[in-house]
C-alpha cells in the first residue's frame, strides 16, 4: 500500500521522513533482537522483520526526483528476499 501510494508520500516531505525514520528504526531494532535469538525460527522471523524496515526506509527515501526509483528498489528487494528466503526451506 505504502509502495502505491508513492505519489502522495512526496506530497507530505515530513510523513515521507516518518516512514524512513521508523523503517531505520525497525530495521536496526529487529536485527538486534535477531542476533540474539537462540531459537533458528525466531531468527529468520526477526531477520525477516529487519529486511521489511529496510523496504519501508528504501520507500521513505525516494524524495520528490524519484519516487519510481524507490517503488521500485523497495519492490526488488522484497522480491528478492522472498526468493533467498524460500531457498532456506
Amino acid at each position: 500500500l505504502l509502495a502505491r501510494c508513492a505519489p502522495l508520500f512526496v506530497l507530505a516531505p515530513g510523513v515521507q521522513a516518518a516512514v524512513t525514520v521508523i523503517g531505520g528504526l525497525t530495521a536496526l531494532l529487529a536485527g538486534f533482537i535477531a542476533v540474539a535469538q537462540t531459537d533458528l525460527k525466531r531468527v529468520l522471523a526477526y531477520s525477516t522483520v529487519s529486511q521489511l524496515g529496510f523496504m519501508f526506509m528504501a520507500l521513505g527515501c525516494g524524495g520528490p526526483v524519484a519516487p519510481s526509483l524507490a517503488v521500485s528498489a523497495a519492490v526488488f528487494h522484497l522480491f528478492t528476499h522472498a526468493f533467498f528466503k524460500a531457498l532456506l526451506f
